[in-house]
Formats: C-alpha cells, sequence, structure tokens
C-alpha cells in the first residue's frame, strides 16, 4: 500500500515530493525501531534488576547459614565429624 501511495504521487506531482515523502517514512521507520529496541531494552533491564535482588536475599541466606555451620568443626551438612554446639 505504502508502495503504490508513493507510485502514484511520482506520477501525479513529480518526483521531488515522492522522495521527500520517502525519506520521511523511512525516518519515521527508523524512529519506530529504535523506540521498540528500547523498550525490549528497558524491559530487559528491569527483569534483571528484579532477578539481582532475589539473587542478593538468597546469597544473604546461605552467608547466614555458613557462619552458623562454622561453628562446627565441619561445614557440610551431613558430615559425620560435627561437633554439636
Amino acid at each position: 500500500m505504502e508502495y503504490l501511495s508513493l507510485v502514484i504521487s511520482f506520477i501525479v506531482s513529480g518526483g521531488l515530493s515522492t522522495l521527500v515523502t520517502l525519506k520521511l517514512s523511512r525516518r519515521a521507520k527508523e524512529i519506530e525501531t529504535r523506540t521498540a529496541k528500547v523498550d525490549f531494552a528497558d524491559k530487559a533491564v528491569l527483569f534483571m534488576e528484579r532477578n539481582n535482588d532475589g539473587l542478593m536475599e538468597d546469597v544473604a541466606n546461605l552467608k547466614a547459614e555458613v557462619k552458623l555451620l562454622s561453628k562446627f568443626k565441619c561445614e557440610k551438612i551431613d558430615c559425620k565429624i560435627r561437633i554439636p554446639s
């Protein structure tokens, strides 16, 4: 449909206005594409930040567990040589 309007415009009003219209439509498409890419990147960053928050909580929990287990001689949960506190 776009090309049909360009051909009709070229025939009716002259080649110069057609070339200007073509250039403007290409720029509009480029802007749409860039906007879509930026939106996707924003969503990806937000997703990563949410996952990072969850991972940081997991790391804090694991550090607390290691600190608790370090009271024993062996830090493995199912170790046979543990000394209870």
